[in-house]
């Protein structure tokens, strides 16, 4: 298994994204992985995210086969204090 990082970059005090790479390897598959994430902070109550995720399962021979899945999420939430938050999210 390879994997590639920084998972977690800050692009400023709002803004945070996230981008590991993982390639693995099996006897007869070779999968990738990339997920792109990001964060941003409105405010100290409001916050939004997006994500993308990619799965790629190359088959090795001799089976003539790739599989791309690929997911899409979105999502905010929402801080009122230490004991009450709500998340609402799609993927």
């Amino acid at each position: 298994m390879i994997t590639l990082l920084p998972t977690a970059r800050t692009d400023g005090p709002d803004l945070e994204t996230e981008y590991p790479a993982r390639v693995c390897e099996f006897l007869s598959l070779r999968r990738h992985h990339l997920r792109l994430h990001g964060r941003h902070r409105f405010n100290a109550q409001w916050a939004a995210n997006a994500g993308f995720r990619l799965y790629i399962g190359e088959w090795l021979a001799p089976v003539e086969r790739d599989d791309w899945i690929y997911t899409a999420s979105a999502g905010v939430s929402y801080q009122h204090d230490a004991h009450w938050s709500a998340d609402l999210g799609y993927s």
